[in-house]
């Protein structure tokens, strides 16, 4: 897996006030969003997908980074989050998540990103984060194919090497009052796996939906990330891309999930 280190200095990206066109546009756009909703168009509705960008393990595997950017829609504003994933017992590191926004000033996401890299560099330095690990499977936002499946093949061991799967599927959850409001059947999810062909069981499954991921409607996967740290058990972290509630349709976000594979 490639390293990102967080550089050294943030760069300031150019903004100007959008003033009272802004205020007039969101109100406008608001309302246009709540018709649809109503008229149940929300699923067609272009979404504001984030990018991601995965920075590995610490070497003993403990911790995970990755962070997600992009542009908000409604401002064009750029913004940019970066969390460190404790592995061992599936939680965001103290200090974590690390989330940069620039208001309603518009400008590059990378800057964004950068920002919240440089403001994370502290923490990088004290879980360890240094690149480790190996992807093994990603989808592209935009990749067309089955969305629910990530083939690949696990890294050689002594005999020839297996054939494996993670698959998603989407599960009925009780919806809250605020998805109910907003006409979004919410959605949680499961990870199972196999290993040439034979079933290996689920290796995750939503207990309830948490309220931060703000009525999601449906998930795909993303990557699949391995590491084998040299004193301790193999583990892998799946990125997750999810489609919640935003100002102008559905926003494309990413989650973790790590599991330790035989």
């Amino acid at each position: 897996m490639s390293t990102y280190p967080p550089p050294p200095a943030t760069a300031r990206a150019p903004g100007h006030d959008f003033g009272a066109w802004v205020c007039y546009d969101r109100g406008m756009r608001s309302w246009l969003t709540i018709l649809l909703l109503l008229l149940g168009a929300l699923p067609t509705l272009a979404a504001e997908a984030a990018e991601r960008r995965l920075y590995g393990f610490s070497e003993d595997g403990d911790w995970f980074a990755f962070a997600e950017y992009g542009t908000h829609d409604g401002t064009g504003a750029p913004y940019a989050t970066l969390y460190i994933l404790d592995v061992v017992n599936d939680r965001w590191a103290p200090g974590t998540p690390v989330k940069v926004s620039f208001g309603e000033r518009p400008g590059p996401p990378a800057a964004a990103l950068r920002r919240a890299e440089a403001k994370a560099a502290p923490l990088f330095a004290r879980y360890g984060i240094a690149g480790y690990g190996m992807l093994l499977a990603s989808r592209a936002a935009r990749q067309i194919g089955d969305r629910h499946r990530l083939a690949f093949r696990p890294p050689p061991s002594a005999s020839a090497p297996p054939r494996a799967a993670v698959t998603l599927r989407e599960i009925d959850v009780p919806d809250p009052p605020r998805c109910r409001r907003w006409g979004i059947d919410e959605k949680g999810f499961a990870l199972s796996f196999s290993r040439d062909g034979a079933a290996l069981g689920e290796i995750y499954r939503d207990r309830r939906v948490p309220a931060s991921r703000l009525c999601p409607a449906r998930y795909e996967l993303a990557d699949v990330v391995y590491h084998a740290p040299p004193s301790s058990r193999p583990r892998y972290v799946i990125i997750v891309r999810y489609f919640r509630m935003g100002f102008e349709g559905l926003d494309g976000r990413y989650l973790a999930v790590p599991t330790f594979l035989h």
